[in-house]
């Protein structure tokens, strides 16, 4: 399965509040979502802020057209939601008592869906699309974890394949389970795109970094490689790295861009350890020099060696 697989992309709906005409509200998402090798568990955390003049009754929220196993509570239990199918499921119920002009409340609504997980032999393919409402919508935060052994086929920087769209704002492994994390300004559709296999000997390390386990013959295999082009390196004149002449701080950024292209500039001020002030100017310097070219995609600023700097 490739990236031009078209993907199942279900609408999860916004927060319905329907007590009153002018009623208004500040919405903040919390979605976690667990992926198994043929199904999803989500649980979704809505933070409800009544800004309008109107108490609000009750709400409504639409979910994939199999959802099954569901749940909605807050902080005092059971909420006995209304439930209903049709094209989707949409699940409703009322407040626990009338959320007043002024208050906040906390609803969770938790589900399993298979409808989202496409496969096609090992390989899984999870596909999503989520709707903040984004006049209401202050904050959508969005995890999702891998099932254990599994990871992506690709490292997150790997040319033109990818197995993760976009890339994650922060990437979390214990070496056997991985968890990617999204932190969305809510300006309208967030499409997700994640393709998951088992770790196994001819699998690649999982996303984040986080190597998978090497059988012996393989690490072996790795030492002999090592010291060969060690020997070869010490035997053959070598030409003089693009580098040479830079500062340190500089060689660092550009070998971090050249390993990950695309790298967004938050992730390279995690990656080098320098201040937000000290990248940004190393980064502009570069690209004044012609060595990076910045592109704006989506909402980020991604880094890319420039054509004429690899030519070098």
């Amino acid at each position: 399965m490739t990236m031009d697989s078209k993907p199942i992309l279900i609408l999860l709906a916004a927060l319905l509040l329907s007590s009153h005409p002018a009623a208004a509200q500040e919405l903040s998402y919390h979605i976690s979502i667990t992926l198994h090798e043929d199904r999803a568990h989500e649980v979704v955390r809505i933070g409800v802020n009544n800004t309008g003049e109107a108490p609000l009754d009750d709400f409504s929220y639409e979910l994939p057209g199999d959802a099954a196993n569901i749940e909605v509570y807050d902080e005092a239990g059971n909420l006995s939601p209304r439930i209903s199918r049709g094209g989707g499921v949409v699940v409703a119920a009322d407040f626990r008592e009338p959320l007043p002009p002024g208050a906040a409340a906390s609803i969770t609504i938790e589900f399993d869906t298979a409808q989202l997980i496409t496969r096609s032999g090992e390989e899984r393919v999870f596909s999503a699309l989520f709707s903040p409402p984004a006049n209401h919508t202050k904050r959508f935060l969005l995890e999702v974890a891998l099932p254990s052994g599994m990871g992506l086929l690709h490292p997150l920087s790997s040319g033109s394949t990818t197995d993760i769209a976009p890339l994650p704002d922060e990437t979390l492994s214990d070496g056997r389970t991985t968890r990617f994390m999204w932190d969305v300004r809510p300006e309208g559709d967030f499409a997700l795109f994640i393709r998951y296999a088992p770790l196994t000997s001819s699998r690649p390390v999982a996303a984040g970094g986080a190597a998978q386990p090497f059988l012996p013959a393989l690490v072996a295999l790795l030492l002999l490689l090592l010291l060969g082009a060690y020997l070869v390196r010490g035997r053959a004149p070598r030409a003089a790295p693009k580098t040479e002449f830079m500062k340190e701080d500089e060689r660092l950024v550009i070998e971090i861009i050249s390993a990950r292209e695309g790298i967004v500039q938050k992730r390279l001020v995690d990656e080098t350890g320098f201040s937000k002030a000290k990248v940004s100017k190393i980064v502009s310097e570069l690209e004044k020099r012609g060595i990076v070219r910045v592109e704006r995609i989506g909402r980020r600023n991604k880094l890319f060696l420039s054509e004429e700097f690899k030519k070098r």
